[in-house]
């Protein structure tokens, strides 16, 4: 039976264990990576693999299709309960120490005394 990974970060093969988990399966193991960058990591990190049992995974989201149903800007204020006329910095993304948004506060917090004033940080 096929084994297929998929992975999101950078470093997942340089852990010993995962080394090992790939060496395990490795006659029914194929990796994936969610960007180019992810897929050269885990290619740099696993040498002596075929290049083409590790390959990109693209995003799958038809981009135009959805922009045609988007809200507007002032549509999407309103539903996230938003003021119109706020600053507003964003975040949207899983919350894992991957996604790192603990910078993201702290680093909002830090300027915030230098934005515009009704800055407000949101997080999706």
């Amino acid at each position: 039976m096929p084994v297929i990974g998929v992975h999101h970060a950078f470093g997942d093969y340089k852990r010993r264990t995962r080394k090992l988990f790939a060496t395990l399966f490795r006659k029914r193991l194929s990796l994936l990576g969610v960007s180019d960058a992810v897929r050269d990591d885990m290619r740099s990190s696993l040498r002596e693999w075929p290049a083409e049992r590790i390959q990109t995974l693209y995003n799958r989201i038809d981009v135009e299709q959805l922009q045609g149903s988007q809200f507007s800007a002032e549509d999407a204020r309103t539903e996230l309960g938003l003021s119109p006329s706020a600053w507003i910095v964003g975040n949207v993304g899983r919350l894992h120490p991957d996604k790192d948004q603990a910078t993201l506060l702290r680093g909002f917090a830090e300027a915030l005394p230098n934005l515009p004033e009704n800055s407000q940080l949101v997080i999706l």
